[in-house]
């Protein structure tokens, strides 16, 4: 009567731990009533189930870490998605532009005009070209190890050359009111595309002339 007393009592927590585990509790272990009447296989069971909660336990904690770094690895694609469509947005925007101007057959375009446009694509051509070759540093930029050229810069030259990759100005005016040349040591190509996404925020929020 004893055994089957003391056999009856260490199955029961071992059907509460069992249960405990079904419903995500994976730190509940069982301790079973041990003395003279307790059978070795229910002792060896009792250690075997402990040893299996723990493990579980363990991946359980792994597998929450992997989901939370996975879950920022899909937030760091979807940002770099976004950001890489806006960046590559501006000059394939002028390339086309300039293109299908140059392609017109219904006006007439002045060598001087044609030079400009030319030129200008063949700019934002190389400027696309260094941009994905970027994608490529994303290494980098993890890890903070990103580098790049630092040249001397004509800060108003850029900013007429920005104003001219711009298509659409939602009616806004911009005027440049420093006439004299400020140079300044920066990356050219990330300087301006700084300034064309300043230039059409600006055109796009704001209500009024924006003035620089």
């Amino acid at each position: 009567g004893l055994y089957t007393y003391y056999l009856y009592i260490n199955l029961r927590q071992l059907f509460k731990g069992i249960v405990a585990i079904s419903k995500g509790n994976y730190k509940r272990k069982i301790r079973f009533l041990t003395n003279i009447f307790t059978p070795f296989e229910i002792t060896f069971l009792a250690l075997e189930f402990n040893k299996m909660v723990y493990e579980i336990n363990v991946s359980y904690r792994k597998l929450k870490e992997y989901n939370q770094e996975l879950k920022l690895v899909n937030e760091f694609r979807s940002n770099l998605v976004d950001t890489v469509s806006h960046e590559l947005r501006t000059p394939l925007t002028s390339i086309m532009g300039y293109t299908s101007r140059l392609l017109r057959q219904d006006i007439e375009i002045d060598e001087d005009v044609k030079i400009k446009s030319l030129k200008i694509i063949k700019r934002q051509s190389e400027r696309l070209s260094r941009m994905v070759e970027d994608l490529l540093v994303i290494p980098d930029i993890e890890h903070s190890n990103l580098k790049f050229e630092v040249e001397k810069i004509n800060l108003n030259e850029l900013i007429n050359d920005s104003l001219t990759l711009i298509k659409d100005f939602k009616n806004h005016n911009f005027i440049i009111k420093n006439k004299q040349n400020f140079f300044i040591s920066s990356n050219k190509d990330r300087l301006e595309q700084v300034l064309i996404n300043l230039i059409e925020n600006a055109s796009k929020y704001s209500a009024v002339d924006f003035q620089k």
